[in-house]
């Protein structure tokens, strides 16, 4: 933005347990941390980076939510506001963010890799998720496990109005991970 790249770090950044940081730096290499994550407010572990929308910066943390480790869909100014703009609640909207956000349209995108309605394993096997800069959040697919894959943990890619995607766990082979086995899965979705 504005020839200022931003990142994440996952942890460091403050003396409460080090939760992370939003930082940028300028094309000449000059860096500095945006906000400092604190797990007291607005989740703690970014993970994946984060995406510009309308001038904000947009990202998820695997720690917060309505349990430890569903996750948040945060919202950090250039300034170094921060605010959850979703927290995650392991149930059937999904829980374990572990992968970065895309953008298409205005809204926002993700997976997380439990929770959602599909599958029978106790945290569910995993969801696509759509939520608004506003915080409105929908889950677009819940995965089954089995053949139809489970446990995402990429972000997704967007090609010709089309998400396409990755599982560590599902497929019809004996690999000994999470969500019904298997070796993983390639996915195409509609958004």
């Amino acid at each position: 933005m504005n020839g200022t790249l931003y990142g994440t770090t996952t942890y460091g950044g403050s003396s409460q347990g080090g939760c992370g940081t939003v930082f940028k730096v300028t094309t000449s290499g000059r860096e500095s941390v945006v906000y400092r994550f604190n797990a007291t407010k607005g989740g703690c572990y970014p993970i994946g980076g984060v995406v510009e929308v309308k001038r904000m910066l947009y990202g998820v943390a695997s720690f917060g939510g309505s349990c430890p480790d569903c996750g948040v869909v945060f919202q950090v100014s250039p300034t170094g506001t921060e605010q959850a703009i979703y927290m995650f609640s392991g149930g059937a909207d999904g829980g374990q963010a572990l992968a970065g956000l895309i953008t298409l349209r205005g809204a926002l995108y993700g997976t997380t890799g439990n929770g959602g309605s599909g599958c029978s394993a106790s945290f569910g096997c995993g969801t696509v998720f759509k939520v608004t800069t506003s915080g409105a959040e929908r889950v677009i697919y819940a995965f089954k496990g089995g053949n139809d894959g489970g446990d995402p943990r990429a972000a997704l890619l967007a090609f010709r109005n089309r998400f396409y995607g990755t599982t560590i766990g599902g497929s019809g082979y004996s690999c000994g991970l999470t969500s019904g086995g298997g070796c993983g899965t390639v996915f195409k979705l509609r958004p």
